[in-house]
This record gives structure tokens, sequence and C-alpha cells, in this order.
């Protein structure tokens, strides 16, 4: 490079250009499923649409790793102080360009909607929202010298951020609900000062994270930070710090976790720490989810005193708590360490004296334990709520529903998902230990995957015209998904990577999956109010051979991390 800006401006850009491709085209690939099927709805609906798109995008554009890696120690300026580069630099093209890419990441999705269906989405306003809310949740990360000042600066973000959005709510003055609000087009129609005073908060913002690094390079803290230490150092040794009420929680907080003093076997070593590394993570989104859910159903009431919805709020989050569980256990079993745009195993994991398959057989057992105990605290705190509130509408529905299945699909629903669920959860850590092993197959998948999206949307307006394309293609993704399944079997037999015990019990159960899945499409097929294409049936049928070929290449892509 011919200078260190330009070293920072490419660093950036080659640590977080995969998680930016990821975020962008998994949000455009969202929003379209989303809104697409919500054409036909009233105006009242599909403004409760718009409101739950633009909710996802605002909370999925603010948290990027660009910035929260910060968090665990590994922010840019912790690696860079010695870099020949000054601090105005070093810290504005990291945080600006962070902040971009949550605009960008806002802008693209919007304007995809905007030129296949026409949705009143609004630019500016949420624009500077992010640039706002990225510049305040960041600056404390930048600031703050310690861990736990970090943690404590990026919750008071959050808080700050929250309130100004609270207060906008509350000037606008707004009958309607929060969620209904947002999907108003003229909800987002900022003021002057309103971008003015978006533009002090992130000038400030960047101000303090500037002043913060520049007195961590030169190993001076900030004044109240010097204090604090100055009193903990004085109060520390005037007490015993083995009786100090910190010692005590702490302790009992690592109680749960705690290493036995012998383990039966190496198994039995890498179960517990799977579940210290997972478990955590997952008890806190498993706690925090319905908390969240609990205070939307009781504030709403006192927005609006005939909004009656939250049992059907609550069946949501009920089915949709197992998926997201699912999705922060995978990340958290997968044990892969991520800097400066690389990603390896562990010395732990990659050393350990345990068979690939096992290692993923773990994991799996991990993962579906942990999103049952989320999934059943979730219903337990529905139920509670449902008992308070009187509100079982969308349950009694449901029961009624499942009532008049027939007693013998009980055992083969209960069957197929858990089959489907351990098939889709391999599929999630094929996909994360491919992804740092191939990024530009995977995001060359993306693409392709996206545009075929697109061109699918703008055919369907058109009235099929395409019709033998699509044939042709569902043929064509049949035979592929056939032959990805032959291909990860004979890879998995051949490097030994899946012995032929786990071997015999993945295809018994793949066959029981296979057999009633092709008997639940044959009653499913014909009782839908279109008759399918007989290339999309093929492709229905071809689909269930995915959970055999993602199981069995788990331990592959593992083994690829672990021996190179």
């Amino acid at each position: 490079m011919n200078s260190p800006l330009q070293a920072a401006l490419w660093r950036f850009y080659r640590t977080n250009r995969m998680e930016t491709a990821l975020r962008i085209g998994s949000l455009t690939c969202l929003l379209v499923l989303v809104y697409w099927p919500a054409q036909s709805l009233g105006d009242l609906q599909l403004q409760a649409v718009r409101g739950v798109a633009m909710l996802m995008l605002l909370t999925a554009t603010l948290f990027s790793s660009a910035w929260l890696s910060g968090l665990d120690g590994t922010s840019l300026h912790r690696v860079e102080f010695v870099r020949p580069i000054s601090t105005i630099w070093m810290v504005l093209v990291p945080m600006s360009l962070s902040i971009l890419s949550a605009m960008l990441a806002y802008v693209l999705p919007v304007a995809c909607l905007r030129g296949l269906f026409d949705a009143p989405l609004p630019l500016l306003g949420p624009m500077a929202w992010i640039m706002s809310a990225v510049s305040c949740c960041s600056a404390p990360i930048w600031a703050a010298s310690s861990p736990r000042s970090r943690w404590l600066g990026f919750v008071a973000g959050l808080i700050f951020c929250s309130i100004l959005v609270a207060l906008f709510h509350w000037r606008h003055q707004s009958s309607l609900p929060f969620l209904l609000a947002l999907g108003d087009a003229d909800y987002f129609q900022f003021h002057w000062y309103e971008f003015l005073l978006c533009l002090v908060i992130t000038g400030l913002s960047l101000l303090v994270a500037v002043i913060g690094v520049d007195h961590q390079r030169h190993g001076l803290k900030w004044p109240w930070f010097r204090h604090q230490h100055e009193v903990r150092g004085r109060s520390t040794r005037a007490r015993d710090p083995s009786t100090s009420i910190a010692t005590i929680i702490g302790t009992f907080a690592k109680r749960p976790f705690r290493s036995p003093l012998a383990f039966r076997g190496p198994l039995a070593a890498q179960i517990w720490f799977e579940l210290r590394r997972v478990v955590p993570t997952v008890a806190m989104l498993s706690i925090l989810a319905p908390m969240l859910i609990l205070a939307f159903c009781l504030l709403c009431p006192l927005v609006d005193p005939e909004w009656n919805s939250a049992s059907y709020v609550w069946l949501v989050a009920s089915l949709c708590c197992p998926l997201l569980v699912q999705f922060a256990g995978a990340d958290r079993a997968l044990g892969l360490q991520h800097r400066q745009g690389t990603a390896w195993l562990s010395s732990f994991d990659a050393s350990r004296p345990v068979h690939c398959d096992y290692l993923v057989g773990v994991k799996l057992l991990v993962i579906a334990v942990c999103s049952l105990v989320g999934s059943l605290l979730m219903v337990a705190v529905a139920g509670a709520h449902a008992g308070f509130s009187g509100d079982w509408r969308a349950w009694q529905m449901l029961s009624d529903r499942l009532v008049e299945v027939a007693w013998y699909w009980w055992p083969i629903g209960l069957l197929n998902l858990l089959l489907v669920y351990i098939g889709s959860t391999s599929a999630l850590l094929v996909f994360g230990l491919t992804l740092a092993l191939r990024p530009r197959w995977m995001s060359v998948g993306i693409v392709l995957g996206l545009l075929q999206l697109l061109l699918a949307i703008w055919d369907a307006k058109q009235g099929w015209q395409l019709q033998p394309i699509w044939a042709a293609l569902c043929y064509t993704t049949a035979i592929a998904l056939v032959i990805f399944c032959l291909w990860a079997v004979r890879t998995a037999l051949v490097a030994s990577t899946v012995c032929w015990t786990w071997f015999r019990w993945i295809l018994g159960l793949w066959l029981v999956y296979a057999v009633t899945g092709c008997v639940a499409l044959g009653k499913l097929l014909p009782a839908l109010p279109f008759e399918p294409p007989l290339a999309l049936t093929v492709l229905a049928y071809a689909s269930l051979v995915i959970a055999l070929g993602t199981t069995v290449l788990a331990p592959v892509s593992l083994a690829a991390h672990r021996h190179g």
C-alpha cells in the first residue's frame, strides 16, 4: 500500500466484505419473500407488513460485526495502536465505513422493494436514524479501555437510542401502535432540525471515540474512569476479596459450568465443553426473547386500547423461537475464531482425540437440547400471559386444526420434525464451516440465488412467460441435489470421517424420513388450491435428499478445518 490510510481502507474491505454481502443478500431475500405474498392483503394488513419489514430492516442494519467485534477486545484500534497513522483517520475510517455499510444494507433492499412492488418505503429518515444509532453504539466501544466499560457504554448507547425513538414517536402524536406507524409512508417525514440533530449526535459520537482512542494511545484514561480505578483499588485493599459480594456472585454464576474433577472419556469432556460454550448465549437469548415479547404485548394495549392480537403474536413467537435458538446455537457451536478476515478452529477443537462424526453429533445434541429448553420457556411465558389476559383465540384455533389430524400422523409428524431439525442444523454447520473456507463459492451462490428470485418475481408479474426455463431449472436442480447427496456420501465414507456405525443410523433414519416425507407430499400436493407443475413436484421430492447430504457432509467440513 502507498499510505497507511489506504491500508486501513483495504483492511476494512477485506475483513467486512463478506459479512456486508451476506447481510444485504439475506435481507433482500427475506423482505421479498415477506412482501410478495402480502400484495393481495388489504390496506391495513399491508401497512402492518410494511411495519414489520421496516422493523426488521432497522434492527438488522444496526448490528454488524464491523463494530460489534470490539466488545470482545478485537476492535481495529486494539491492533493498530503502533501503526504510523493519525488517531483521527484510524477511528474515522472504520467508523465511517461501518455507518456507510449499515446505510447501504438498508438502501439496497428498500430500492429492490420499491422497484419490484412500488412499496412506499422511506429512505432519508431511516438512514438518518441508522447513522446516529450506529455512531452512538460504536463510539463507546472505541472510547472505552476495558471490556466492562465497553459493554456498559454499548448498553447506554442502546438506551439512549431507544429514548430518542420513544420521544420521536411521542412527538409524532400517532394514534396507531408503533408497529403500524412504522408502515406509514408519512411517519418518517423528518424536519430539518431532526436531520441536524442526527448529524450532531453522529459528530459528537465520533469526537468521543477519537478522544478516547487518543487517550489510550498515550497511556491515559478518562478522568472518571481513573477516579473509579483509584477508588476501587483503595476499597479492594480494605476488605477481604474472598468475602466480597462480587466474588460470591461470580462463584455462584460459574458453578453450573464448573469443570468436574474427572471425565469418563473424551466424549464426556467434549459434551461439557460444548455446553459451556453454547449455553450462556442460548440462555440469554431464551430469556431475553420472551421478555421482549411480553413487554410488547403489555405496552401495545396502552397505546391502542382496542388491540387484541396478543395471542397471535405469542403463537408466531413460539413458532419462530426454535429457529432463533437454532441459529444462535449453531453459530456458537461452530467454535470458529475470526480475525483480520480469516477464520480457524481453536487448538482445543483441532486437537481433541474425538472423531469428527462424534464431534458433529455432540454439537447437534447440544443445539437440539438448548432449542427445546428455549421453546418450552417461550411457551411457558406465552401460557402465563394467556392465562393472565384470558386471550386464547390463537391457541384455540391451532388446537382445532390439530384435532382434525388423524392419530397416526402424530408420531410420523413428530419424527419428521425431529429429522428436519437435525438436517437443517447440519446444513447450518456446513454453511458456516464452508463459508470460512470457500467464501467466494458461497458469495457466488448467494448472488445467483438472489438474481433468480428477482427474475422469478418479475416473471410472475408478467404472467409466467418463462415457464420452459423454470421447468428446466427445476429438473436441473433436482438432478444436482441427487448428485450432491451421492458425492457427499462417497466423500464421507472414503475419507472415513463418518464411521459405518454412524452411517447406518443416519441412513436408517433418513429412509424413515424419506418414506414418510413422500407419503406426506402425496397427501399435500393434491390438496393445494392449484395444480403444481410436474417439474415443481419432482423438485419437491428430490429435496428430501438434502437432509442426508448435509448430515454426512458436516463431519467432512469439520475435518477440513481440523486437518487443513
